[in-house]
């Protein structure tokens, strides 16, 4: 890893983690990262509780507890959910394949491609497909039904990349644009995952005679 950057840091972030080496380069102190990590995470943690304990619940509707309606039954209930399973394992790989093609996007384009002035357009264009596809996700879903919408998304993605890889582009900016292109169809999935959770209520519903709306949805 290049520890060494040629700009000045910019954000609270960076300067705790970037120090001067006496040169005009900045050096990251491996030692802060750790320190920022925690940092955030008990930030965070903290924004959470917060969120938490100053929220007023100001409409208290009248509920009648079921007979056997009982918390560790329901996540008895869920685990034999296959259903269930296939939509947290899914959620699993969209929020690490998430967190890998960020991390590494910044390296690809500086160590592979040895361009690094188009990440900001690049950092634009990852974001761009979901704000095109938001307006029309339902429509198409309503259309063709949500399942064939996703498929061929996920389909298309996924020739796309095998594409990429079998290429080996070259190209940052061809690269960009089939990324793009495949984030099309990653994109329209991520908006239309959350419909079949619906799926899966109604599911548990009809198999054990229980909603439990709030539960499926904790632990997605």
């Amino acid at each position: 890893m290049d520890t060494n950057q040629n700009t000045k840091p910019f954000g609270l972030k960076d300067k705790i983690v970037y120090a001067a080496s006496g040169t005009d380069q900045q050096v990251v102190v491996p030692e802060r990262l750790t320190m920022v990590a925690v940092l955030y995470g008990v930030l965070a943690a903290s924004f959470y509780l917060g969120c938490y304990g100053l929220t007023t619940e100001r409409v208290h509707g009248k509920r009648e507890k079921k007979s056997g309606e009982n918390l560790f039954v329901a996540l008895k209930q869920m685990v034999s959910c296959k259903p269930l399973l296939v939509i947290i394992v899914i959620a699993l790989v969209l929020l690490i394949g998430s967190l890998l093609t960020g991390t590494m996007t910044a390296y690809l384009y500086k160590d592979y491609f040895n361009n690094t002035q188009i990440l900001s357009v690049v950092s634009f264009a990852q974001i761009l497909p979901m704000l095109l596809i938001a307006p029309v996700a339902s429509k198409l879903a309503s259309k063709f039904g949500k399942k064939e919408v996703c498929s061929i998304g996920v389909l298309a993605a996924c020739i796309i990349f095998g594409i990429l890889w079998v290429l080996k582009v070259k190209s940052p900016y061809m690269f960009m644009l089939m990324n793009f292109i495949s984030s099309m169809g990653l994109g329209i999935f991520n908006m239309l995952i959350w419909a079949f959770i619906g799926d899966v209520i109604d599911f548990q519903e009809l198999r054990n005679g229980q909603r439990n709306d709030g539960t499926v949805y904790a632990i997605v």
